[in-house]
């Protein structure tokens, strides 16, 4: 048996996971959310968020596991459905999405003849210096071109 850690015990038990699993299934939009999330499973069962996510980690609680996993999946593909289609706001959503995994990245891959470039080598004028104008007198110098 685990030792309690202290507070007020968690009452898990079936009525809990018929309350989840009604969120679930749609209750989230009678909660007044616009997508389910685990605040809004958490208000649905009565307990604090931590305690979800305590119920969630518990191999002894492998159907609640399911039911937050399954939250979480339904979330990630309302966000991806709405965010694409233009209904909900791409900020939010790609703050949301970065919650699942999804992040925005670029990547850059400058190639040579299919290899990658190692390094770039640079071609730097070398600093002209004046040359003697054969036609000037003795001893004076002209820059290049003039």
């Amino acid at each position: 048996m685990k030792k309690h850690l202290g507070g007020r015990p968690s009452e898990y038990g079936p009525e809990v996971l018929k309350k989840a699993k009604a969120y679930l299934n749609g209750g989230w939009k009678g909660e007044g959310d616009v997508v389910p999330i685990i605040e809004g499973l958490a208000l649905s069962i009565g307990v604090c968020r931590d305690t979800v996510y305590q119920w969630a980690k518990d191999p002894e609680k492998k159907e609640f596991s399911d039911i937050f996993k399954a939250v979480q999946a339904k979330q990630a593909r309302l966000l991806a459905s709405n965010g694409l289609t233009g209904v909900f706001n791409p900020t939010i959503t790609k703050l949301f999405l970065s919650k699942h995994g999804y992040i925005e990245k670029t990547e850059s891959d400058v190639t040579s003849g299919g290899e990658k470039v190692t390094g770039i080598n640079y071609i730097v004028p070398h600093e002209s210096k004046p040359q003697a104008d054969p036609e000037a007198a003795p001893g004076v110098s002209v820059p290049p071109g003039q």
